[in-house]
């Protein structure tokens, strides 16, 4: 049995050059979606950090003595602690005005950079409420007057 003569095979390198091609070009579009799911991973949380931040500085400046007692920068600083994947120098830039909130965040790493913006507006229903109970109790006074 061992004393079979021993054919030989003919093989091409076809497919070892052809690999050779093919595996740069799969291992860079595998990095290439590995580095936009890691993008809009940390887009996400930023923008979501942004929204809460907000959200929560409009219900603060809403609520009697409470206005500026938040730092909204270290608040967003919580919110995405250790949870970026790629970024990692993030700035957070905050404008206030009388009816709005404005929270602006960007992230850098190297040339690509990541810009998200969130507002909120202060809402102040009470106000208005007691006006609709002002003009309420005038429009009764007013009918029982004549």
């Amino acid at each position: 049995m061992w004393c079979e003569k021993r054919r030989k095979v003919r093989l091409s390198g076809t497919l070892t050059v052809e690999m050779a091609y093919l595996l740069p070009v799969l291992l860079t579009v595998f990095q290439m979606v590995i580095y936009s799911v890691f993008y809009y991973h940390d887009k996400n949380i930023l923008m979501g950090a942004a929204g809460e931040t907000v959200v929560t500085a409009a219900q603060y400046e809403r609520k009697a003595g409470a206005q500026g007692t938040v730092n909204l920068e270290a608040f967003f600083q919580n919110q995405i602690d250790g949870k970026l994947i790629l970024f990692s120098k993030v700035t957070v830039e905050t404008a206030q005005t009388d009816d709005e909130i404005e929270i602006t965040a960007s992230a850098q790493k190297g040339y690509m950079r990541i810009e998200v913006l969130q507002r909120a507006v202060i809402s102040k229903p009470e106000k208005s409420l007691r006006r609709m109970q002002i003009l309420q109790k005038w429009m009764t006074d007013e009918g029982k007057t004549e």
